[in-house]
Parts: structure tokens; sequence; C-alpha cells
């Protein structure tokens, strides 16, 4: 197995821009989320040039040195979890679209999947990880429905990414 030299230093600099990402959102109570979801970005860099082997290893590393490195275990998991779907995402991908032909409409269905068992099923099971107060009908409804939004919303974003991505030649440069 052939690794080069300019995969692992790409790798090596998103692991440390991951790890400073999200100590920057667990050190900052105040919008945390983001830096976590811009650090859970950067499998996408690595799948994309090294392809799903190497994006394998560095998601388990990545959560790995989290784990090790990072004071808040919570963002940890919540880092874990949006990385792990942004991979598993790409795996979908790969062998939907890539290698299957199958489409952009069965790709659209494994999404939908995705969104509810991720997203909506463990916010209206969970919604105390969410708001610590007194749950009324209101917020039982409305916890999911927004996390449904936001997680519509990083997805959207992230494909705007990746499809930035593709069109630069940093990928390309990376894949020579």
């Amino acid at each position: 197995m052939h690794v080069k030299t300019k995969m692992i230093a790409v790798g090596g600099v998103c692991l440390a821009l991951a790890m400073v990402l999200i100590f920057v959102g667990s050190t900052i109570e105040v919008g945390s989320f983001a830096p976590i979801c811009l650090a859970a970005f950067t499998i996408g860099i690595v799948t994309l040039g090294g392809g799903l082997g190497i994006g394998g290893a560095y998601l388990a590393a990545s959560i790995l040195l989290g784990v090790l490195i990072i004071p808040n275990k919570l963002h940890i998991i919540t880092f874990g979890l949006l990385e792990g779907y942004l991979f598993l995402r790409e795996c979908i991908y790969d062998m939907i679209i890539k290698k299957r032909n199958m489409g952009s409409k069965a790709y659209l269905l494994m999404k939908l999947a995705a969104y509810v068992l991720m997203v909506t099923i463990p916010a209206a099971i969970f919604p105390a990880l969410v708001y610590e107060g007194e749950m009324t009908l209101a917020l039982r409804i409305g916890i999911p429905v927004a996390a449904l939004i936001f997680f519509v919303v990083l997805d959207t974003a992230y494909d705007r990414f990746m499809q930035y991505l593709c069109n630069t030649r940093i990928i390309k440069d990376l894949k020579d």
C-alpha cells in the first residue's frame, strides 16, 4: 500500500485544525456548535484526497485524539457523530452514485433516512440533551423540527464545501 506524503501532511494539518476548532468550541460556550461543525468538515478534505480507507483512518484518529486532549467530552461526542455521519455519507455516495449509477433519487432517499435516524428520532427521545427546562408539547415537537432544519442546513453547507473543493486544484494536486 502506497501512501503519498502529501496526503499524510494534509491529514495532519486537517487533524490539527479540527482539534483547534473543537478546543475553541469547548472554550467559548456561546456559539460552540459552529466550530465543531467546521471541524467535522475536515473529513471531507481527507476522504476526497485520499479515498475511503484514509478517511476511515482519519475518523478514528481524530476521535481518539479528541478524547485524549479535549477537556469537554460532550463536544467530542458531538464531533464524532457529525464526522461519522459525513464519512458515512461519503461512503454511501461512493457506493450509490459512483459505483452503481443509481442516481440522485436513491441518494436523497438515503439522506432522508439518515436525517430521521440520526436527528429527528434522538431529538424526540432525548430532548433533555438540548433543553433542561420543563418540557411542554410545543418543545417536544419544536426540538426535533429545529434539529432537522439545522441538520439540513449543515448538510447543504457540506455539499457546497465539497463542490468547491472538487472545483479547485487543491484536491487535484493531492491525487497526483
